[in-house]
């Protein structure tokens, strides 16, 4: 399973990002591979939404075609009307990306985000990236535990502790486990995408790591363990 982004190059033969806006060619190139591949995608983002139906629903028809369950996106109030539309229709999910505090930013914070989608359709809600919140000085289990039951989508993280960069899962400081112990007391059923965000030369290995301990940390959680 895996979460595309906007942008990301689809091959050495297609020069271009892959996003909405793709040629059929281009599009048909991905579908190839990811059948010979046996992979299938499950989110797209961080990306934004225009703010016109033509626009959004061209979004919507590019995660229908890929069968996504979540587009994982940051944007402004004024698109919310719309997207309680669009989700009921399409039933695909939004979610509501936060990236670290900073100035005349609201989405860093889950009480911000949380106010957003109160008031609309039960498929807007959280794209909960974990690593983010603390680098906003936010405690991630804490934020998970707010936006019980409107969180669409994650990009898990675990980080050292000065929240600097990324390590394989169970290894950082800010309680991977718990983070998965919290979304099964919520019954989450939604994408979590492994965003590794510190490129050194074994990261294969390091997100090779995290799938393993998310493997043996689930087993452990459904056992009751």
């Amino acid at each position: 399973y895996l979460e595309c982004f906007p942008g990301q190059k689809i091959s050495a033969e297609i020069a271009r990002g892959f996003d909405q806006n793709c040629p059929e060619g281009a599009f048909r190139a991905v579908e190839a591979k990811l059948a010979e591949s046996g992979v299938k995608l499950v989110a797209f983002g961080v990306t934004g939404i225009p703010g016109d139906e033509a626009g959004a629903r061209k979004l919507f028809d590019f995660a229908k075609r890929f069968g996504l369950i979540a587009i994982n996106a940051e944007f402004g109030r004024d698109v919310l009307p719309l997207l309680d539309k669009l989700t009921e229709e399409y039933g695909i999910r939004v979610g509501i990306h936060n990236h670290p505090k900073r100035d005349n930013y609201e989405l860093w914070s889950p009480d911000n985000v949380l106010a957003m989608f109160s008031d609309h359709g039960p498929l807007v809600g959280s794209c909960a990236d974990t690593g983010h919140w603390p680098r906003s000085g936010l405690d991630a289990v804490e934020c998970l535990r707010k936006l019980a039951g409107r969180v669409m989508s994650l990009h898990l993280k675990d980080l050292t502790r000065d929240g600097m960069h990324d390590v394989p899962f169970g290894t950082g400081d800010y309680n991977a486990r718990g983070q998965l112990a919290e979304l099964k007391l919520m019954n989450f059923t939604g994408p979590i995408s492994i965003e590794y965000e510190w490129t050194t030369d074994h990261l294969d290995d390091d997100v090779a790591k995290c799938v393993k301990w998310m493997h043996a940390t689930v087993a452990a959680l459904a056992a009751g363990k």
